[in-house]
């Protein structure tokens, strides 16, 4: 709702048919609501004081003031409204704000996800000697996978695609790593009842995935990622979000982490479950758990961390890979 104003619409000779500017006016009076608008016709149009429902469409903004405006009626005609100048400047600014808002929300999850992982680092230094030696007691991991929903209202993938990929990296964790993976709630899965964003949708990744945790994506990944309220809030054995998203990097990716900056990533749903070399569930949610849990890409056909494209049934770790992974934040020894 852009808020409104009043105004009388008065005929005036123009270059153009059927156009109309307005002027300010306690009588005869025009509602502005931004997705409709009442007009009662002034006496110098034929039909005088009919009072007309008609959708309004903003087109364009030709000046400071002014808004080109489409009624649809029985003929279309083009109004041109003045005096919104105001709205549209608070409009500016609480838009700016919201922005703003989102920024500072993206920065402080960072920085306390950041902060909460060099602690981590400190305080296990201990076991991760450990596990280069190849002392490696069970620990857990937290995992919730979300499944988004499309603009038809219908979810991106089946539960079953989801679930053989979700037991395909349990099979990893747990050989490689003697990490348990554990769901947040009774089961790993949710799908979203309602439509995500666009933004959400096609996800981004590299540079451009750290930039959008700034503004709407990033909002709504934290907004819909697993919350365990003690282990959330101190980042010890927080649980990692897994998202399930149209394409990543324009279907460039099959998957996308900000490692240990975030507790969420994303996977694609037409690549990153199935693996279309194998046509089987695919390595990619172990993977982008890996750079959660602060590895990095490497090489090697063998390799987990190696990109699916190149290494599509590498599950291997080497032993300061498998040191590292059980040094995240997001590994802990207790349920």
């Amino acid at each position: 709702m852009f808020g409104h104003r009043d105004y009388a619409l008065e005929h005036i000779q123009s270059k153009k048919p059927n156009t109309y500017e307005s002027s300010r006016s306690n009588s005869k009076t025009a509602l502005l609501l931004g997705l409709e608008i009442n007009l009662l016709y002034n006496n110098r149009i034929k039909t005088p004081s009919t009072r007309l429902q008609c959708s309004l469409s903003v087109v364009t903004t030709n000046a400071p003031g002014w808004v080109s405006v489409m009624l649809i009626n029985k003929n279309m005609l083009i109004i041109l409204i003045k005096g919104v100048g105001r709205m549209s400047i608070l409009s500016s600014i609480g838009n700016g704000l919201k922005k703003l808002g989102l920024a500072v929300a993206g920065g402080l999850g960072q920085i306390f996800a950041g902060f909460g992982s060099f602690i981590h680092w400190l305080t296990g230094s201990f076991d991760f000697g450990l596990g280069l030696l190849g002392i490696r007691p069970e620990k857990t991991l937290y995992l919730k996978v979300v499944i988004l929903r499309e603009i038809d209202s219908k979810s991106l993938t089946i539960q079953q695609e989801v679930q053989d990929c979700i037991d395909f990296t349990k099979d990893i964790l747990k050989r490689e790593l003697n990490v348990k993976l554990v769901p947040v709630d009774d089961e790993f899965i949710e799908t979203l009842s309602v439509v995500s964003p666009p933004e959400v949708l096609d996800a981004s990744c590299g540079t451009a995935a750290w930039a959008d945790d700034f503004g709407v994506a990033g909002d709504f990944f934290r907004m819909n990622s697993a919350v365990m309220f003690f282990r959330s809030q101190t980042g010890w054995g927080s649980p990692i979000t897994a998202f399930i998203v149209n394409s990543v990097a324009d279907g460039n990716s099959r998957g996308c982490s900000l490692g240990p900056l975030t507790s969420y990533v994303t996977i694609s749903d037409d690549r990153g479950l199935i693996a279309p070399e194998t046509g089987t569930a695919a390595k990619t949610l172990a993977h982008e758990i890996g750079h959660a849990c602060d590895l990095t890409q490497t090489s090697g056909a063998n390799n987990l961390m190696t990109p699916s494209a190149e290494a599509p049934t590498g599950t291997t770790l080497t032993h300061m890979q498998k040191a590292r992974f059980r040094w995240s934040r997001h590994v802990s020894y207790w349920v």
